[in-house]
């Protein structure tokens, strides 16, 4: 989990300044970790973010809930 979480934030800062492409790229990258990640999947987010700060946003968020339900959170946090 915490390896694919650091592929959609490596994504993310793939360009200066981000793309919608990459933005995009982010977002289904996530709701693959929630179909995938846990034995019942999370039911799937609905929009992908339109500007690089909600999707870093968007990203921190998801990436707090999974740290916090694999029992340990990064020291970034």
């Amino acid at each position: 989990i915490e390896a694919r979480l650091i592929e959609a934030e490596a994504r993310l800062n793939a360009t200066q300044g981000g793309s919608q492409a990459d933005r995009d790229a982010m977002f289904a990258q996530l709701n693959q970790l929630r179909a995938t990640g846990l034995t019942t999947a999370i039911p799937a987010m609905p929009t992908a973010p339109t500007t690089q700060a909600a999707a870093v946003d968007m990203l921190f968020r998801e990436r707090a809930f999974w740290m916090w339900l694999t029992g340990h959170r990064m020291g970034d946090m």
